[in-house]
C-alpha cells in the first residue's frame, strides 16, 4: 500500500493561509520567537493599563476615527476577510459595517450607558464578622455582605 504524500510544511514561525473555500494559498506572515510574544503582550499589557484610565471623552474620537478607517478600508478588509476565511464578500462587507456601526454607537453613547455602579462598601476591616447588629457593618460572609460586596444593580435604559 502507497503511503500518502507527506503535507507541504511551511518554513519554521510561518504561517500560512489557506482559503477554505478555494484552496488555494494566500499570504503568508512570519511568526514571533517566545521572547518577542512575551515582550509584545507586556507592551499590550502596559497600554491597557493605561487605556483603562482613559475618560470617555478621549476615547470616543478615537471609536469615531475607527469607525471612518474601517469604512474607508472596508473593501480591502472584506476581501482579506473573504481569502483567509472563505467568507463571502458580501458577508465580509456586512460584518464590517456592524463592526464601524458599533464604534460609531459607543463613540456616542458609552458616556450615557456606561455609568460607575460600583460604590464604596460599608465595612471596617476591625469589625467582627456577622455584623453588628443591624448597623450593615461587619457583615462580609453572611448573604447580606455578599450583595452588598457585589452591588447587583438594574440599570434601565430609556430609548433614546
Amino acid at each position: 500500500m502507497a503511503e500518502a504524500p507527506a503535507p507541504a510544511v511551511a518554513a519554521p514561525n510561518l504561517f500560512q493561509t489557506v482559503n477554505p473555500a478555494t484552496g488555494e494559498k494566500g499570504p503568508a506572515y512570519q511568526g514571533r520567537t517566545v521572547d518577542e510574544a512575551l515582550s509584545i503582550a507586556a507592551d499590550v499589557h502596559r497600554a491597557q493599563i493605561a487605556w483603562r484610565r482613559t475618560g470617555f471623552k478621549e476615547r470616543a474620537p478615537l471609536m469615531k476615527n475607527a469607525a471612518e478607517v474601517i469604512r474607508d478600508n472596508s473593501m480591502r478588509y472584506a476581501k482579506l476577510m473573504t481569502d483567509e476565511m472563505g467568507k463571502p464578500i458580501a458577508d465580509s462587507l456586512a460584518e464590517l459595517d456592524k463592526c464601524a456601526s458599533c464604534c460609531e454607537y459607543f463613540a456616542e453613547m458609552s458616556d450615557k450607558i456606561l455609568k460607575p455602579l460600583n460604590q464604596n462598601v460599608r465595612s471596617d476591616s476591625r469589625l467582627p464578622f456577622g455584623g453588628v447588629k443591624n448597623s450593615g457593618y461587619g457583615r462580609e460572609v453572611s448573604e447580606f455582605g455578599i450583595r452588598e460586596l457585589c452591588n447587583i444593580k438594574t440599570v434601565v435604559i430609556e430609548e433614546l
